[in-house]
């Protein structure tokens, strides 16, 4: 593949100049990066793609679920001579931020490349019974009770498309996704979510990785009550894509950077010392829930305090620290003991 990037591409604050919204990355095939508009706390944009072998092409998630959004996204599509109604869509997961357009963009006959897992957990979250389960760890962790009604709100409540007559397609790790002549290879890199898929270009070394890496922030860790192994998986494929030979990270938010063996490195050492730091906060403080616990723990919270932030970015935090909880106690680094009350109790663990 030739690249078509220039340095400025990288190096500049934002992605594109006034009034681009799509950027050639490669020819043979034809790969583009589009922007698509996500106001959000942390980032303005997803990052879309598009690959595209003669008559074939591969959208490579879809966007935000909003007006300007879908604007962005079918004016760009347009602009590209895609074919709209003929192309496929892969999804990296189910966040509305990456599949909040399928409805709008996609037809009942379009192939739709996804993760049954993710597809299993966006079904199961539109029941009260997951939600229940989750307000019982919830307050098995010290939560206060509000905290429920924040999950059900973000993320975990919020069905990213209606799967009635779609025509689904569930891959994972290995499989192959055919756009013209070109085989890409769908990698499992679960961490973000219980499904979370990439998709390698081998011949050229691009890796659409979704939210698995990115620059602007350490991806978080979507917490489940049944899956206590996130952060041990998600160390695991960190370690995994490493090894693929990836010439360009095409993640989703923020602008591309020539920098990916590095990163890969910053976000291991990054939750390394996050783990090494609950841990001793637990011999230090021993009996803590899981809620003082996560609040006790180190946060970028912009100078605003734990408490002094959105509903949103409270969940996200308290959805990280609890996969960390789960990690260390996994490792056998900390006990974690129900209490009289029937609250966990967090403590150090047992010297021999």
């Amino acid at each position: 593949m030739a690249y078509g990037v220039r340095d400025d591409f990288f190096e500049a604050p934002g992605h594109f100049a006034s009034g681009e919204r799509y950027w050639q990355i490669g020819s043979n095939p034809d790969v583009y990066l589009v922007s698509v508009p996500f106001p959000n706390v942390i980032t303005k944009q997803t990052n879309c793609y598009v690959v595209r072998d003669g008559d074939e092409a591969l959208l490579i998630d879809t966007g935000a679920p909003s007006d300007e959004s879908f604007r962005a996204l079918l004016d760009t599509l347009d602009e590209l001579r895609i074919d709209v109604g003929s192309m496929s869509l892969f999804l990296t997961h189910l966040h509305l931020d990456h599949a909040g357009l399928v409805d709008r963009i996609i037809g009942a006959h379009q192939h739709i490349y996804l993760s049954e897992v993710d597809f299993d957990y966006m079904c199961a979250a539109q029941k009260n019974s997951f939600h229940g389960a989750l307000a019982a760890r919830l307050r098995a962790e010290g939560c206060p009770s509000e905290y429920a009604d924040i999950a059900r709100s973000y993320g975990m409540g919020v069905k990213s498309f209606d799967d009635r007559g779609r025509n689904l397609v569930f891959v994972g790790d290995g499989d192959v996704i055919k756009v013209g002549s070109h085989r890409l290879v769908v990698v499992d890199v679960e961490g973000h979510t219980p499904g979370h898929l990439a998709l390698y270009e081998p011949q050229a070394g691009l890796l659409f990785s979704g939210d698995h890496v990115l620059y602007p922030m350490s991806p978080g860790l979507g917490f489940r009550c049944d899956r206590p192994r996130t952060m041990a998986r998600y160390l695991s494929n960190l370690d995994k894509v490493n090894t693929l030979g990836v010439s360009l990270l095409c993640h989703s938010h923020g602008r591309l950077r020539r920098t990916f063996d590095e990163r890969v490195d910053w976000l291991k050492d990054h939750h390394g010392q996050r783990i090494e730091a609950a841990a001793e906060l637990i011999a230090q403080r021993p009996g803590l829930t899981g809620y003082e616990a996560v609040r006790s723990m180190r946060w970028n919270t912009r100078g605003k305090g734990f408490s002094g932030l959105l509903p949103v970015q409270r969940w996200v935090i308290l959805e990280n620290g609890l996969v960390v909880l789960d990690h260390v106690v996994g490792e056998g680094l900390v006990r974690r003991e129900i209490g009289e009350e029937g609250v966990y109790r967090y403590l150090p663990r047992t010297r021999l």
